[in-house]
């Protein structure tokens, strides 16, 4: 949920709703709807919503990352571009959240409206609102290692090396809520179970990042083949990162940079009105 900003008209639409300012009509709208699915790249999300009739494009689009006072992950997409010789800019935002996302568009008109239209579009992608709650499993933002080939799922991530004869994979987890057992039940499953997870040979090394993730890095080494497991914490969440396939450790410098990359969750900020209205119906 959005808030309406001061002086905007909201008027319905068979999914979602439009925005429209004050000021001549034509000279910008805000379309926005919630939950849609499935989740795909934002760059497909965005081919899927396409341009206006005539639209032509004038430079690259340009990406904006973000979050939401929520800490929930947002993507900006601005084009600009000419209708029929007039400045158009378009945008295409997102709130991605679990199994599903928000998105917001808008098209503004004349160049010297551009950036007023942007700032609002910034600030209802920062302020909506969705209260899924922070402590879940969760996806976040990290840099796939130079060459490195992503194959992006709901909430994790398998990625391979520039060669493709090359059967090192790195795998990245969901960040899930912290938990003291959960590395070692991980290196049971990995192992096999109890028995053969105390049999295995494992080294543990302790590993961190320059953003405050710390945590260890636990290598399974069977002889045959190296497989290095990485729990990194913060206060509330673990994330997890495997580099499997291997015989040696000729890919630890990817698998270091991937851990470096890594963004934490956001914390949230202070509960909007729009999440403090939704909650009223329950409240005596």
């Amino acid at each position: 949920m959005i808030p309406i900003p001061a002086g905007w008209a909201r008027i319905a639409a068979p999914r979602g709703f439009q925005l429209v300012p004050p000021g001549p009509p034509g000279s910008g709208s805000i379309q926005y709807i919630e939950r849609l699915r499935p989740i795909a790249s934002t760059a497909d999300l965005v081919a899927g919503i396409g341009a206006p009739a005539g639209f032509v494009d004038a430079a690259a689009t340009e990406v904006e990352h973000g979050v939401t006072d929520e800490g929930e992950l947002t993507e900006l997409h601005r084009r600009r571009g000419a209708i029929d010789g007039a400045d158009v800019e378009l945008h295409a935002g997102f709130v991605l959240l679990d199994d599903h996302y928000a998105q917001l568009t808008s098209v503004s008109v004349g160049a010297e409206r551009h950036g007023a239209l942007r700032a609002v579009v910034r600030t209802l992608l920062r302020r909506d609102a969705h209260l899924l709650g922070r402590v879940r499993r969760r996806r976040y933002r990290f840099a796939p290692p130079s060459g490195w080939r992503i194959t992006a799922e709901a909430f994790s991530a398998h990625l391979a090396p520039p060669d493709e004869r090359d059967p090192a994979r790195l795998h990245v987890a969901a960040a899930l809520p912290r938990h003291p057992e959960l590395a070692e039940s991980t290196l049971e499953l990995l192992c096999g179970g109890p028995r053969q997870r105390a049999a295995a040979t494992i080294t543990t090394t302790p590993c961190h990042t320059t953003v405050g993730l710390a945590g260890t890095r636990h290598t399974l080494d069977s002889g045959a083949r190296r497989t290095h497991l990485v729990f990194l914490f913060d206060a509330q969440f673990a994330y997890g990162v495997r580099l499997a396939g291997g015989v040696d450790d000729a890919h630890l410098p990817a698998l270091h940079a991937l851990l470096e990359s890594i963004e934490p969750i956001a914390m949230p900020g202070a509960p909007s009105r729009e999440a403090v209205s939704a909650l009223l119906p329950w409240v005596d």
